[in-house]
């Protein structure tokens, strides 16, 4: 026996589990067979909204619909938490260097050194630019 057969082999009888997993499904759905305990203690319904919505149809499905769509609405929600997260971060990152450079500025020098002042004579409403400091 090769080492494809040991791979094809277990693939081929697991694939086989499901689509007969999926025409006992459709055939007890077309039989009418919707009853409350539908496959164990699952309703029709409750199978329906966990596999397919397929079942029960002459729709195509699989019994793993439910999970395909929810794992593509799982990576697309990633993907908009990831583009989300950078933008904030990219936006950030530029107000970052928008207020160094403007507190590096002249005028924000001044008003920082007043701040610093009136801060060590207890006063923290007195807020000058060099302008109105130089006027007076």
């Amino acid at each position: 026996m090769s080492s494809q057969d040991l791979i094809s082999k277990p693939n081929s009888d697991l694939s086989q589990f499901f689509i007969n997993l999926w025409d006992e499904l459709q055939s007890r759905a077309q039989n009418g067979d919707r009853r409350e305990n539908f496959t164990g203690q699952m309703s029709f319904d409750e199978v329906k909204d966990a596999i397919s919505s397929a079942v029960g149809t002459e729709d195509t499905g699989s019994v793993f619909d439910e999970t395909i769509e929810n794992y593509r609405k799982l990576v697309q929600k990633s993907e908009e938490l990831i583009v989300r997260t950078l933008r904030l971060s990219v936006q950030q990152d530029e107000a970052v260097k928008f207020l160094e450079k403007a507190l590096s500025s002249r005028a924000f020098k001044g008003i920082r050194r007043q701040v610093a002042l009136s801060s060590l004579n207890g006063r923290d409403d007195v807020v000058t630019t060099p302008e109105e400091e130089e006027a007076s």
